[in-house]
């Protein structure tokens, strides 16, 4: 006996669609024990909701999953409603948010389930028990309503061996269906697919939520499995560059060297990246230099601030004065580096971005990365940021990577926080080796979509199409 489970991704505003690697895990571990399963992205379809309803009925699937981002609870609200009007099916709802605030996201968007943590064992023995009429109430790491009461189940203590889990079903997200690039640079290659070499971060940066899904246990694949996956999807996907979207690659030294050092045993030629966000204390001119054989062209680097009271109030756990040395030695090892600041963190003022601003141009970065503060649930910032607010009312829409009028947390307002941001990226990025290199190295079908990008809309105008001073 086994079941139909339907994953629906639902629509979300972004310039880049990338395979849900979270959903494509929960996938192949329900396939492992025998269900079958479909995935309909409404990223990748122009469906309104008739068509939609009827490619559900279409599907009759047993259950629908869906993953809920922080941006997107009203649409996923819509789309849940027009999922329970088509098709009689219990909805099953995962992701940051449902484990950062289970009972309001589960009544917000009128899902049937939440699971909260890592997902795959509590998902597949939910559709295990419902399929067979067994009881679920128990189930580690659920949460769902009862009589209206919700009810939350201890987590799930943390999968250890990584590499007991399934490769994720490619074949029902195929990287050649998504328009996934680098973050402010070209590609060298397409089709490109995400992985994940780990899960888990031990640190404690108040602006973080991965903590809330992963822990802060950090476990890592084999470098064995990790190749594996890039081999498979060279040879039946036909990709040519990787992003590997760890939240800390190099966290372990000698896991990221192993992986490089079995890309390089295998003989195996590609392209590859770590967009998210490398710790910069633990990058060496020795595993610089072995990324770089192993075909790493671009790393980001999670600065955050230029002062180092800033950082420290986030519990970045980084000395700001070593950032320079190792960015030279990025540099010199032929590797691109993007370096990620953020905008409005607690204790900001003009005077410390100012300062951040200025810290990002003495060093040697081809890209900066200028966020205002997102408050996203499950981190410290948004305890602090929603404390006394009413959750219900918040515009959750406005939660993004370059959200407005959110942060609220310093003495700058929200309108001075967009401005000194859009002032931050003109001042970057008007400099003239920074603008050439940003022109050489794009495709020129692809300039274009670069300056029209989330990041840089508005970069040259503010809100009444003029300067309004300098900060």
């Amino acid at each position: 006996m086994s079941s139909h489970f339907l994953f629906v991704q639902p629509r979300y505003v972004t310039h880049i669609v990338a395979p849900p690697l979270g959903i494509g895990y929960l996938a192949s571990y329900l396939e492992r024990e025998g269900h079958k399963v479909s995935f309909l992205d409404l990223n990748l379809t122009h469906l309104d909701e008739q068509e939609f309803q009827k490619r559900l009925r279409e599907y009759a699937p047993d259950f629908v999953g869906v993953s809920v981002l922080c941006t997107n609870p009203d649409k996923l609200r819509d789309t849940i409603r027009a999922i329970k009007d088509a098709i009689d099916v219990p909805v099953v709802a995962g992701g940051a948010q449902v484990s950062a605030s289970p009972e309001h996201t589960l009544r917000y968007i009128n899902a049937d389930y939440a699971v909260v943590g890592e997902g795959e064992i509590t998902l597949t023995e939910l559709v295990g028990a419902l399929e067979k009429g067994d009881d679920y109430t128990a189930i580690p790491g659920l949460g769902y309503l009862s009589n209206d009461r919700f009810i939350l189940n201890p987590r799930r203590p943390l999968i250890e061996d990584l590499d007991t889990l399934p490769l994720p079903t490619w074949d029902l997200m195929p990287p050649k269906d998504y328009r996934i690039a680098p973050i402010l640079s070209s590609a060298r290659a397409f089709p490109i697919a995400p992985i994940l070499t780990s899960r888990g971060c031990p640190y404690d940066c108040t602006f973080c939520a991965g903590k809330i899904v992963w822990g802060r246990t950090y476990r890592y694949r084999s470098a064995v499995s990790v190749v594996d996956e890039i081999e498979l999807l060279q040879k039946d996907f036909g990709v040519k560059e990787i992003f590997i979207s760890d939240d800390n690659f190099n966290l372990k030294a000698s896991h990221a060297s192993e992986v490089c050092e079995e890309i390089l045993r295998r003989k195996i030629k590609i392209h590859w990246a770590c967009p998210n966000g490398l710790r910069v204390d633990a990058l060496t001119p020795e595993l610089l230099e072995l990324m770089k054989r192993a075909g790493c062209h671009l790393i980001g680097l999670g600065i955050e601030s230029g002062v180092q009271e800033i950082a420290d109030r986030a519990k970045k756990s980084l000395d700001l004065s070593i950032v320079a040395r190792v960015c030279d030695e990025i540099d010199k090892a032929g590797i691109k580096a993007v370096g990620f600041f953020i905008l409005g963190l607690p204790g900001e003022t003009v005077d410390t971005i100012r300062e951040t601003v200025e810290f990002a141009k003495r060093l040697p970065l081809k890209r900066a990365w200028f966020n205002i503060l997102s408050p996203y649930p499950g981190s410290e910032v948004f305890d602090e940021f929603a404390c006394g607010k009413d959750v219900d009312a918040l515009d959750w829409e406005r939660l993004t990577t370059v959200g407005r009028d959110v942060a609220q947390l310093t003495s700058v307002t929200p309108e001075e926080l967009d401005r000194l941001q859009k002032k931050a990226a003109r001042s970057f990025y008007s400099r003239p080796s920074i603008l050439f290199d940003v022109l050489i190295s794009q495709r020129p079908s692809t300039v274009g979509a670069f300056f029209r990008s989330q990041f840089f809309r508005g970069m040259f105008r503010t809100k009444q199409g003029s300067e309004e001073g300098s900060a």
